[in-house]
Order: C-alpha cells, then sequence, then structure tokens
C-alpha cells in the first residue's frame, strides 16, 4: 500500500474513465496525498478530497434522475430574462456592437445619399445627431424583445455577456450540495483553509488567469480565502462554451498578490497536466505553491486523459452533431487538451496514459455501454501501468 500524490489531466466529460483508473488503486488498497487536478481533474480531485470513493463517484453520474445528473448541470443556460437584464446594462457587450452595428449602418447610407443628393444628406446628419438616441435606444429594445422568441437567445447572449454559452450556476449548485453530503457541516463560501482544516486533504486546483496570462494553483497556501467551490468552478470553464469566472476582492489574493476583477477560465487553456508539481517536490517553483514534502512519505502519479490512444472495442469517429456550432466547439476543446512534450518523455514512468480516442470532451449523454467502455479504458490503463512500472519497485 502507499501513498499517492495524484496529479489529474483535464478532458472534460472523458474524466469519467478516471473513476476506473483511481477504482483500481482502491482496490489494491493505496492512499491519496497530495491532489492536484485541472478542469475534468479538478471535479474529481475535489470529490477525492472530500471523501467520495469511485465507486460512489460514479454512482453520483449514473443512478441520478436527469435533473440531478452531474452532467446535465453542465450544459444550462442562465434564465433569458436574467440576461436580457444583463444586457440592458449601460455598459453591456451587446449594447457596444448594437450601437457599433447601428452607426456603422447610418453612415453608409449618408455616404450613398451624399453621392446623388448632398444637401438632403446634410439635412438627415443634423437630424440623427438630435434622434440618434432616442433611434438607438428603440431598435436595441426591439431587439432584446426579438431575443424572447428566440430558441438560442440565452446561449446567443450568455456568450456575449459572460463569454460562454452556457452558465455554471447549476454546477455549482450540484457540487455545493455534493461536498455537503460528505462533509455536513460544509457551506458554498467554505474556502481551501477550510477544508484543509476539516479533512487534511491537500487539495489543487489549476485555473487559468488570462488578465494577468498565467496559470494559478489555488490551494490553502496559494489562495487561502478562496472558496473550494469557486475554484473548481472556474477550472472547468472552458472557453467559449463555459461562462468565464471574475475574480471578487472577498476571494482574497492569490500569492498575496491582488486578483480582484481578473478573468478566470479552465485551467488546460494554459496547463492542461499538472505532472510537474507533484513530480519535482525539490523544485522552488513547486515549492512555492505546493509546500515541503517529506522524502519518502508519498509517490507521484500522475493519470493523462490520452486522446491519441483509442478505446478497445470503440469506434473511433465520432458521428457529427446537427450544430455544426457545438462541432466547431468540440474540435477547439479537443485540440487545448492535448499534451505532448518533452517532460510527458522524461516522467513517462510517473504517467498512467488512459486512452480515450473516440469519446468527445462535451459529450452530455454519456451513458450505458458508452460510459462502461470509458471507465473500463481507465481500469485497463491503470493496470497495464502498474504492470510496467509497480509501484512497490519505487
Amino acid at each position: 500500500m502507499a501513498v499517492l500524490d495524484l496529479a489529474l489531466s483535464s478532458g472534460g466529460t472523458k474524466g469519467l474513465a478516471f473513476a476506473g483508473a483511481l477504482g483500481v488503486l482502491e482496490e489494491e488498497g493505496h492512499q491519496w496525498g497530495k491532489l492536484i487536478g485541472t478542469s475534468a481533474g479538478a471535479i474529481t480531485a475535489g470529490m477525492l478530497a472530500v471523501g467520495y470513493s469511485t465507486k460512489e463517484w460514479l454512482k453520483l453520474v449514473t443512478d441520478q434522475p436527469p435533473e440531478k445528473n452531474f452532467l446535465n448541470t453542465l450544459v444550462q443556460p442562465l434564465p433569458l430574462d436574467q440576461l436580457i437584464g444583463i444586457a440592458k446594462g449601460p455598459s453591456s457587450e451587446s449594447r457596444f456592437l448594437f450601437r457599433k452595428a447601428i452607426n456603422k449602418a447610418t453612415d453608409e447610407v449618408l455616404q450613398q445619399v451624399i453621392g446623388y443628393a448632398p444637401k438632403t444628406a446634410a439635412i438627415m446628419k443634423a437630424m440623427l445627431a438630435v434622434f440618434k438616441a432616442n433611434l438607438y435606444e428603440v431598435a436595441f429594445q426591439a431587439f432584446m424583445d426579438g431575443m424572447n422568441s428566440m430558441q438560442v437567445g440565452s446561449a446567443f447572449l450568455s456568450f456575449l455577456e459572460r463569454g460562454g454559452f452556457y452558465g455554471t450556476e447549476e454546477f455549482r449548485k450540484w457540487l455545493f450540495e455534493r461536498f455537503r453530503d460528505k462533509i455536513p457541516k460544509f457551506n458554498m463560501e467554505w474556502s481551501f483553509t477550510q477544508l484543509y482544516k476539516e479533512t487534511q486533504k491537500d487539495l489543487s486546483v489549476v485555473v487559468a488567469d488570462t488578465t494577468g496570462k498565467e496559470s494559478l494553483i489555488l490551494n490553502h497556501r496559494t489562495a487561502p480565502n478562496c472558496p473550494v467551490v469557486e475554484a473548481v468552478r472556474m477550472s472547468m470553464s472552458v472557453p467559449l462554451v463555459w461562462q468565464e469566472i471574475v475574480w471578487k476582492k472577498e476571494w482574497g489574493t492569490y500569492l498575496d498578490k491582488d486578483v480582484t476583477d481578473h478573468v478566470m477560465v479552465d485551467g488546460g487553456a494554459m496547463l492542461n497536466f499538472p505532472i510537474e508539481y507533484i513530480a519535482f517536490p525539490e523544485s522552488e517553483k513547486v515549492k512555492k505553491v505546493m509546500g515541503l514534502s517529506v522524502p519518502g512519505k508519498s509517490l507521484p502519479l500522475g493519470i493523462l486523459l490520452d486522446d491519441q490512444k483509442g478505446v478497445a472495442g470503440e469506434v473511433e469517429s465520432h458521428p457529427l452533431r446537427t450544430s455544426h456550432v457545438l462541432d466547431r466547439l468540440e474540435r477547439i476543446v479537443d485540440c487545448a487538451q492535448r499534451w505532448e512534450d518533452e517532460l510527458a518523455v522524461k516522467l513517462a514512468h510517473l504517467i498512467c496514459r488512459i486512452p480515450t480516442r473516440g469519446f468527445s470532451p462535451l459529450d452530455m449523454n454519456l451513458k450505458g455501454d458508452r460510459l462502461e467502455s470509458l471507465v473500463n479504458s481507465g481500469r485497463c490503463g491503470m493496470a497495464d501501468y502498474l504492470k510496467r512500472y509497480p509501484l512497490a519497485k519505487r
């Protein structure tokens, strides 16, 4: 039996394969030391930190009714009336773009009229100077009213105003309730510091700070006051797909630096697989965010969802969706989550690769045989890894 410091990669809904891989380790009696994850890996690491077994984690996905299913919480836009209220704000992106379009359209009309009726153009220009604000407001209100009848209105406004087609509130609520199931006194504001004091589990979550243009490793050392639920929510907010998150002042600092109002998205945008943060405990860079490690107390192990390896017995082509937008987003996410560099080769003995090719990172309908194949890929991948690199021989 060993204590394992785990690094878990991103991978969208393919992250359910982690359950199979971790299940093999649990069955052999291994325990968790430090936990660090990106996106799907952050969700899994969070579930382990509060005390879920892999069987319990899978049960939450497979046995819940549709309205409580984990995957369904990931594709819920904000209510349309709430988004319209945001869009009607004086400095909203919708207003800015609409005003820009109106200005461009009126300027083009004036240029055409000047060519054959310069006096009329001058009169029109003067009238526009007086009435343009009212004209704009009437047109904008009509545009917003039209949104109520559009099936895609919510997703469109969500993208414009919050940077992603889907909201994260339902997922946030679901995650909070699951954490509270294991820790009854857990609340939405529980910070990394409170979680560590309660569980003694060293959880780290990777997010991408697009304002500061750097990856952040959030834990009880670096961001002690940041709520755990918010951190995981940030880590899974894939750009364009899920709404970006703005860091609030009450969440405190990161490494004593004020990051208030910085925009945070999926950690995979900058650091898909945080293996270095468990592989090199003596590095000053690592010690700065992960703290000191006791030599010989734990073993590092990275679990990487490998989209370049096919799942045994599965058809590797993915059927086209009816929505070309979703197809494009899926390809963007898949490209962002490919991870292969010299470090992977150097640390091959520390990395268990789980084949996931043929599975979409945005497949919210995983169930039945398809889900079983993905989980089994995790089990087989870990079993093969342990044969090649027995933990007992390290």
